[in-house]
């Protein structure tokens, strides 16, 4: 079964407990985090997408991240882009 969450608008640092909990409440199920409403993604919440992604990969369970250009733009800014932006992807 796929998981779908919505991720807030806002991913700065006083969101990332949240989102963590979020994230580990849905830790044994293939994952869509929809981010198209994303508007500011900080650093530590970025770090905890990538723990979730990379973590999803290593036990076998589909991962996708649906960013909006603001989100796009901070996983670039951040380095993360290779890691968490499928090439050729336009969402």
């Amino acid at each position: 079964m796929t998981a779908r969450l919505a991720l807030p608008e806002k991913l700065d640092t006083g969101a990332a407990p949240g989102l963590q909990d979020l994230l580990l409440a849905n830790a044994t199920e293939d994952l869509v985090l929809d981010g198209q409403g994303v508007k500011c993604l900080g650093a530590l919440c970025a770090q905890i997408i990538l723990a979730c992604c990379l973590d999803r990969r290593r036990i076998g369970s589909a991962f996708s991240l649906e960013a909006s250009e603001a989100m796009r733009a901070d996983i670039h800014l951040l380095g993360l882009a290779p890691m968490l932006i499928s090439e050729g992807d336009d969402t």
